[in-house]
């Protein structure tokens, strides 16, 4: 994380607006806990409407993890990024 760095870019790519975004970089693996992550997307949106899940990283568990936030109607907040490079990294997390 570097605090002078401008992330507007990142936020403009994914048109995440300007509210709350939470962001998990790693594999997609079950043990993770993105399926809670997703779950309390859901949960927070009816006080939080802006609020986005941006998930950095592949794995086994995309197509679970994708399902289920079309399941919880929160495809729309929960962002699937993929792979970026280590180049790119540090402006997400800004």
């Amino acid at each position: 994380f570097t605090p002078k760095l401008d992330g507007s870019a990142i936020r403009e790519r994914h048109q995440l607006g300007i509210g709350p975004v939470v962001l998990s970089v790693g594999r997609l693996q079950a043990r993770k806990g993105h399926d809670q992550a997703i779950r309390a997307v859901a949960a927070l949106l009816p006080r939080w409407p802006t609020l986005r899940y941006v998930i950095v990283g592949t794995g086994a568990e995309h197509a679970t993890l994708a399902g289920l936030a079309r399941s919880l109607n929160v495809n729309e907040q929960v962002v699937f990024v993929g792979d970026v490079t280590d180049e790119l990294l540090p402006l997400y997390f800004a």
